[in-house]
């Protein structure tokens, strides 16, 4: 069992998919009790399969990962230990640039995006490139009014 910023999950095996899974404590509507055991392999790396992930999603090879922040929301990104490769570089306005090493952007882009025009995603590209038609689309439901 581990914790992701408040909410708590448990690896275990999926039967279902054939791989170890994580599963939301929150999530779970019912447990059926069997007498079925289970060893944890040996060779699992904690540490590795929790490691690349920004929060709980995992994805594929690391990716580089570099978001300026405006001052205002320097201090706030300054304060906390983002992920295990967090770097903060400091600039000359009081804002700060966040470079992070991490498999799975998708948990990145819907973080980000939480700061507006506070926080600008520097790389990867496909990353920036996300975030910018996310906004644009949201952009366009503001302009369209209410619905």
């Amino acid at each position: 069992m581990f914790d992701r910023r408040g909410d708590w999950y448990v690896a275990g095996w999926d039967e279902r998919r054939q791989t170890v899974r994580d599963f939301a404590l929150h999530r779970i509507r019912r447990v059926t009790l069997t007498t079925d055991g289970y060893e944890i392999p040996r060779d699992l790396d904690v540490k590795q399969y929790l490691g690349a992930a920004f929060a709980i999603e995992k994805g594929g090879q690391p990716i580089d990962v570099a978001i300026r922040f405006a001052p205002r929301q320097a201090r706030w990104i300054r304060e906390r230990k983002w992920h295990r490769t967090a770097r903060i570089e400091e600039r000359l306005d009081g804002g700060c640039v966040l470079r992070l090493r991490v498999a799975g952007l998708r948990e990145v882009q819907r973080w980000v995006m939480q700061f507006g025009a506070e926080a600008e995603v520097l790389r990867p590209a496909t990353l920036r490139r996300r975030v910018a038609a996310d906004l644009q689309a949201a952009l366009g439901s503001y302009r369209r009014g209410r619905s």
